[in-house]
């Protein structure tokens, strides 16, 4: 099962001395130039991306037969889940400077996939700033999954039933993320702004919320028709669902989690939750950049092309302070996710 660390263990490094080792590794970082901006990569990814996507909804009308739709409904799920990497990026501030302009595109990569960019990045920087921590990073508490006997314990009823089975759920139910998203997510925190008070931005979110409902939900069976509309609502976002849930997962589910009141460095806690998966052109491309998932938790701010820069830097510091640098292959790191889970179900039915 998932180790967990309690607030009684002692940290390896303190408060002062991370703060002074994070503060030396970033001016090292800085001092390389690994942190300017990259506007042509992001310039050229993004056109090509783009291109793709209008080209995929184009033969996505154009064609007839069904089999040759689901396979082109697949490719262009692929194409909007790496718009949702950039959605990442610019929620991250890595690809411009301006705050204003990352957000601007962060804003129309989250409406292309008719997701909340607002409700994203609440929940995400909760997750930066407290990676695999109870009760302050979001990511922790999944609805049918535990990485843990306490919280395997703290369900009740159909949730405690499911679990006992959630080694086997997992890859299914991951299929699913990208409809919580954009409704579960959305639904649930356009309900807490309204309840703290109106503000008068809500309704411009609430107006982009019903616009991309439509062009999601309902404009593919005016243009489409029934059987092509139907396919099109369940292969994209499903597809999308399960390539953003298991790029994702790989980084934190099945490392070591703290315990709510654990005192632990920044520089510790981002190390020591975070799993790499082993780097290589073509996991760079389908992760985009998250496979070097300890550099971006450490420098989220780092522009995705040049995560592997940083790779030198944080192994040097992982030796001198002796943290791990965890890294697995892309199918090893499914293997201990499942493993985990599978784990912690069968102890609980042993207890």
């Amino acid at each position: 099962m998932t180790e967990v660390i309690s607030a009684a263990v002692q940290p390896k490094i303190s408060f002062l001395d991370g703060a002074r080792i994070y503060e030396k590794l970033r001016r090292n970082v800085m001092e390389a130039g690994i942190l300017n901006r990259s506007y042509v990569y992001y310039a050229f990814m993004g056109t090509g991306f783009l291109t793709a996507i209008i080209s995929t909804a184009y033969a996505l009308y154009a064609i007839h037969n069904l089999f040759l739709f689901v396979i082109f409904g697949v490719i262009f799920a692929f194409c909007l889940g790496q718009i949702g990497g950039f959605m990442h990026d610019a929620g991250h501030r890595a690809i411009f400077k301006s705050t204003k302009m990352n957000d601007i595109v962060g804003g129309i990569c989250a409406s292309i996939l008719f997701f909340n960019y607002r409700a994203w990045k609440q929940k995400h920087n909760a997750h930066h700033a407290h990676p695999n921590q109870e009760d302050t990073d979001p990511d922790v508490e999944l609805p049918l999954f535990a990485f843990t006997q306490k919280r395997f314990n703290s369900k009740k009823g159909i949730s405690r039933f499911v679990q006992r089975y959630q080694a086997y759920l997992y890859l299914p139910m991951s299929m699913l993320l990208a409809y919580s998203m954009q409704f579960k997510s959305s639904i649930k925190y356009f309900i807490v702004e309204i309840k703290k008070g109106f503000r008068p931005g809500i309704i411009p979110e609430m107006i982009v919320f019903a616009v991309f409902f439509f062009i999601w939900y309902v404009l593919p069976f005016l243009v489409l028709g029934i059987s092509k509309g139907i396919l099109l609502i369940i292969v994209v976002p499903v597809c999308i669902g399960f390539y953003m849930a298991n790029i994702f997962a790989p980084n934190h589910k099945g490392m070591p989690e703290f315990e709510k009141d654990a005192k632990v460095s920044f520089i510790e806690q981002q190390i020591v939750t975070s799993r790499n998966v082993k780097p290589g052109w073509l996991t760079d491309f389908v992760y985009f950049g998250l496979n070097y998932q300890i550099e971006h938790h450490l420098f989220p701010d780092c522009p995705r092309n040049k995560l592997k820069k940083v790779t030198p830097f944080v192994k040097q510091l992982c030796r001198e302070a002796q943290l791990p640098f965890t890294v697995a292959g892309a199918f090893e790191s499914f293997k201990i996710i499942l493993g985990e889970l599978n784990k912690t179900a069968k102890a609980a039915k042993g207890a």
